[in-house]
């Protein structure tokens, strides 16, 4: 039986190559585009991977789950104390969060949280800067109506699911 969930925090400066950080080129004698990890994006991975091994489930997910991710940088040392009182700023420059996701996704099918990353069938990343740099990581497994949760009856209701959701269990 797998588990119902994971989460953990890991205390870090958070990698900051992501996965469009790869060469892409065209083979001449073939026509076949390639594409080549440059030696930041394989850093990177290798940092996921040492920071997120000692998180990894008994056993890998086998069934759709809900990913939420939280990535913390430190301030810049350019931030005002101001800044730096509100402990939590939204972080609005590169990399980019869906960029940043997909590097973490494939380190974490390659570390077995789960057999495919096409089960994570919600998801959601947050970047901010703040005080405690790290990255939080929540994997639950979804089913029934708890593949609803977070959204709003309004939004069901344009879904044209909310009058179904009694009957999920």
């Amino acid at each position: 039986m797998s588990q119902k969930s994971v989460e953990f925090f890991v205390r870090c400066v958070p990698p900051k190559t992501t996965f469009q950080q790869k060469k892409v080129f065209c083979d001449k004698r073939t026509g076949r585009v390639m594409f080549v990890k440059k030696k930041g994006l394989a850093e990177a991975e290798q940092d996921f991977m040492s920071l997120l091994i000692s998180h990894v489930p008994v056993e890998p997910f086998k069934a759709a789950v809900r990913l939420s991710v939280i990535f913390v940088y430190p301030f810049r040392k350019t931030d005002s104390q101001k800044t730096r009182n509100r402990l939590l700023v939204p972080m609005t420059v590169k990399p980019d969060f869906d960029n940043l996701s997909k590097t973490l996704c494939d380190t974490m099918t390659k570390l077995q949280f789960w057999t495919d990353d096409s089960l994570v069938a919600d998801g959601r990343v947050r970047k901010f800067w703040g005080e405690r740099s790290g990255i939080h990581i929540r994997v639950e497994e979804i089913a029934g109506a708890d593949a609803f949760t977070g959204i709003d009856g309004e939004t069901l209701e344009l879904l044209g699911v909310s009058g179904l959701l009694g009957g999920l269990t």
